[in-house]
């Protein structure tokens, strides 16, 4: 695949109307060399770097995505937000044999989606594309229900859109309140889930109680160390801050415990969900909370 779009709704079933603020933050990654990369997986020699939803343009019309690796870059932001809606828009464009998105022009973006090693769920053979976060109302109330749905997803093979390039992406949602596994459907509860901050070790999602271990050790400080120190992600331009992890995330609250000089976008109680792609894709609920 060279292009790849799909939506993301999050609407209430039970509970006050979504109107707040929305995001999406990119989790798909590309091998490239050391000068250009941006994460090093521990015991590895090869570097990674973010692939950011946008597309090349040297006249944006949007606001346009700083890459760190590679500032000289025009990359447009390719994500739109209708807070009155519930609707996101996210867009990975990038043509045949170019490579100012991602550097390998004549391999496609799904050869890239799983040479990022901590992106790869392998037990399900499904590489998580991203996250998804919605505002709750404040006025929403533990066990208020809210379906997030991922829609329309639609890609090409050849980085052209020629006849017979549409690549057939499912998005399946009967059996999704009983079945396991990925659906394009989920019910989102409301409800409450605590953390200790600065316990983001290990790693499981973005949620709170998806991380920690209810013990403040080394390997705590050194994520944040590494998050506020050696952060190369691209520059999200509607926070302005780095991408990973996501600016509305609980994992970066729990990071962030000291005072702050600005104060951020208002955006205080948020739902992060993965959007996963394996052979077809689909989407998948972690956690709910308030």
């Amino acid at each position: 695949m060279y292009g790849l779009q799909f939506n993301f709704t999050a609407t209430n079933v039970t509970g006050p109307k979504i109107a707040g603020q929305l995001d999406f933050s990119s989790m798909l990654y590309e091998a490239v060399a050391k000068e250009k990369g941006e994460k090093l997986p521990p015991g590895q020699s090869q570097w990674f770097r973010n692939i950011p939803p946008a597309m090349w343009s040297p006249t944006p019309t949007k606001p346009s995505v700083l890459s760190c690796s590679d500032p000289g870059v025009p990359l447009m932001d390719l994500r739109f937000y209708n807070s009155s809606l519930g609707l996101i828009g996210v867009g990975w464009w990038e043509m045949w044999g170019f490579g100012d998105l991602y550097g390998h022009g004549e391999t496609g973006l799904d050869h890239l989606l799983h040479r990022a090693e901590h992106a790869v769920h392998e037990n399900r053979r499904a590489v998580v594309l991203g996250a998804c976060a919605f505002e709750l109302p404040p006025d929403a109330a533990a066990g208020d229900l809210y379906r997030v749905t991922l829609g329309r997803p639609s890609a090409t093979s050849d980085g052209v859109g020629a006849p017979g390039s549409s690549v057939l992406i499912a998005t399946p949602t009967s059996g999704y309140l009983t079945n396991g596994g990925f659906h394009a459907e989920r019910d989102v509860t409301v409800g409450q889930e605590k953390y200790i901050v600065g316990d983001v070790a290990p790693f499981r999602w973005l949620n709170a109680g998806d991380f920690g271990n209810q013990y403040l050790l080394n390997d705590d400080v050194m994520q944040v160390f590494g998050c506020a120190v050696f952060n190369l992600s691209p520059v999200d331009p509607a926070t302005g801050f780095p991408s990973d992890p996501p600016y509305y995330s609980d994992l970066r609250d729990a990071m962030d415990a000291g005072a702050y000089s600005a104060p951020p976008p208002p955006m205080a109680t948020t739902f992060q969900t993965p959007v996963s792609h394996p052979a077809a894709s689909t989407m998948s609920v972690r956690r709910s909370f308030c």
